[in-house]
């Protein structure tokens, strides 16, 4: 064999066995497909009152996630308010300082993957509809939701 033809296989078997690989070292890690959505993104609640998030999760083979309240795993009942493993936010007793609280979910298989709701706190009944329903109606961009709320036995409100 000639001394080019070494010199070209060798050169092709050092491309192929090293310049193949991360050019990073893995150092930079592809972004996740995984994607979390909750709804509703943002609410006015009153005190003491429940809720229902929804959590979606795309991109995943494990689809379920689990829920905080201002970081705190789960919530806490006395300070911000409590969800479950079900998305079912129970608000405190008391409006918090400050009034706003911040919900969200994360993705069990890609802890790097979630979404956030942002909750007003209000004493008395509260509103429990979509934040940009709460001081009248309005024209605002994105999901209509629909559904009945019900504050105190005997009274509901369809919106």
């Amino acid at each position: 064999m000639s001394k080019k033809a070494v010199l070209t296989l060798l050169s092709l078997v050092v491309f192929i066995s090293f310049g193949c690989g991360d050019d990073d070292n893995g150092q930079n890690p592809t972004p996740s497909d995984v994607v979390v959505t909750i709804q509703p993104a943002t609410l006015v609640q009153g005190v003491g009152l429940t809720n229902i998030f929804v959590a979606k999760v795309t991109g995943a083979a494990d689809t379920s996630v689990t829920w905080s309240v201002n970081d705190i795993p789960g919530g806490d009942s006395t300070t911000v308010g409590k969800i479950t493993i079900g998305g079912r936010y129970r608000a405190p007793e008391d409006v918090p300082d400050p009034a706003v609280v911040i919900v969200k979910a994360t993705s069990v298989e890609d802890p790097d993957a979630y979404d956030t709701a942002e909750l007003t706190i209000v004493s008395g009944n509260g509103t429990g509809i979509p934040a940009a329903y709460s001081t009248g109606p309005q024209l605002v961009e994105g999901p209509v939701f629909h559904g009945w709320w019900t504050p105190c036995a005997g009274t509901e409100h369809n919106w």
